[in-house]
């Protein structure tokens, strides 16, 4: 997916949730997948996409938060992997 059709597909996506966030409900700008596409989630399907706050000025903005859990739980998936165990998320 180019940058301009992933751009379009999240104003769209944006829109029909009507700027609200699907974790806090607060204002939204952004857009998130609900099940990363590192973990099987499909890139393009509007279903699989959802408006997150992501306003950068706010430490607890949705989208730094779950991007950084997503990152943890792939990392701990990495290391197991590595260890020959399974992973304990």
């Amino acid at each position: 997916m180019t940058r301009s059709e992933w751009r379009s597909l999240a104003r769209r996506v944006v829109a029909r949730d009507r700027h609200r966030c699907y974790l806090c409900g607060r204002w939204g700008s952004g857009a998130d997948h609900v099940q990363p596409i590192s973990e099987g989630g499909a890139a393009r399907d509007p279903e699989n996409i959802r408006c997150i706050c992501d306003n950068r000025d706010r430490a607890d903005n949705c989208h730094d938060r779950k991007t950084e859990l997503e990152a943890r739980a792939g990392r701990a998936r990495a290391d197991a992997a590595r260890r020959g165990a399974a992973p304990t998320d």
